[in-house]
């Protein structure tokens, strides 16, 4: 009886590993994005920057 509860406990266990281990992908495209949008902005921002630093 024992065994029985233990193997149940096991199997749910397995499962929600599964569920929690994977990354969801959405998770990744919108982090991805975000860098993205993050560096471009920066690059913009400091082409501006240097453009009318230099330029003065």
């Amino acid at each position: 009886m024992e065994n029985k509860d233990y193997e149940q406990i096991e199997l749910r266990s397995e499962k929600v590993r599964n569920i929690i281990g994977r990354i969801p992908p959405l998770l990744i495209r919108c982090g991805i994005t975000v860098i993205t949008v993050l560096l471009a902005g920066l690059a913009v921002v400091g082409y501006f920057y240097f453009t009318y630093y230099y330029r003065a």
